[in-house]
């Protein structure tokens, strides 16, 4: 009886050390711990950014083309043109592009929200993970004990002669299949704790978890509306009739030129504005494509 509890007392002693030093990691530190400037949380906001960008570009002006010439065919006469031609965007091409840009930005921002929120769900999923293969390996390893024990006693009563011996190799056999079971565990649990390791790195060695509360039962039916993922659907079909509606305009607006004309001859010289004004004629390309 004094060498079983012995063993007993050396089964348990590091379970209890544990428990009293390990320092505790809630689930609510593990979360703050992973913030925005998280690479995994940074890597969601490269949509965003390109969307971002698609706004800007699509509010901005035309460029307008500065051309400069001169001709001089028979070294007589001598004739300089210079001038600006800017297409103004009065064809209502850039308000469309603007609201499918914007409309687009929406989306991708409903996109994002839903992102973060799958990352944190992947994240509590990581911990919730940790938490229960600790739990898992605290019982085992309980049960290991108490199986030690039995076993133990039945190899001294099987010694004395009270109990045949097989009955004693039956309890030898399941402390060993325990003990199988508890090294399965620890495996379990150091791949749980490297997945938590992978998303926070500075994880104390010795940290156990905090089992995390359950959420209150509410009998109230969710909002589908405030979902972000269901928010950027209706953006990307509001974006999509923008877009429908630009391949519709077929006519572009001309492009007016301003300019100065000098005119040098031996006999006189002669100057004065010029005005010009080009289109494109939809003939053969008429968007059908878009």
């Amino acid at each position: 009886m004094q060498r079983a509890r012995i063993v007993l007392f050396l089964l348990l002693a590091p379970t209890a050390l544990v428990a009293q030093e390990a320092p505790t990691l809630t689930e609510e530190e593990f979360l703050a711990a992973v913030t925005g400037d998280h690479p995994a949380a940074v890597a969601l906001t490269g949509e965003r950014e390109i969307a971002a960008a698609e706004a800007i570009r699509a509010s901005l002006l035309p460029n307008p083309a500065i051309e400069a010439s001169v001709e001089e065919p028979d070294g007589a006469a001598r004739e300089t043109t210079a001038g600006v031609t800017w297409t103004p965007p009065f064809d209502g091409r850039r308000t469309l592009r603007r609201e499918a840009a914007e409309k687009g930005l929406a989306a991708a921002e409903s996109r994002l929200e839903a992102a973060r929120l799958r990352l944190r769900l992947d994240l509590r999923e990581a911990y919730a993970e940790w938490a229960l293969t600790w739990e898992r390996r605290e019982l085992l390893a309980a049960h290991l004990a108490r199986v030690g024990e039995l076993a133990e006693r039945a190899r001294a009563r099987a010694a004395s002669g009270e109990i045949p011996g097989l009955a004693a190799r039956r309890f030898i056999l399941e402390e060993a299949q325990a003990r199988a079971d508890l090294g399965r565990a620890e495996a379990g649990l150091a791949a749980a704790r490297s997945a938590l390791a992978a998303w926070y790195p500075g994880i104390p060695r010795d940290a156990r978890p905090a089992a995390p509360p359950l959420p209150p039962a509410t009998g109230a039916v969710p909002d589908l509306a405030s979902r972000p993922d269901l928010a950027a659907r209706e953006r990307e079909v509001e974006r999509a009739e923008a877009v429908r509606r630009l391949s519709e305009r077929v006519f572009e607006a001309p492009a007016l030129g301003l300019g100065w004309k000098r005119i040098e001859d031996r006999s006189a010289d002669a100057s004065g504005p010029v005005v010009s004004a080009g289109w494109t004629v939809p003939l053969f390309d008429r968007r059908q494509a878009d």
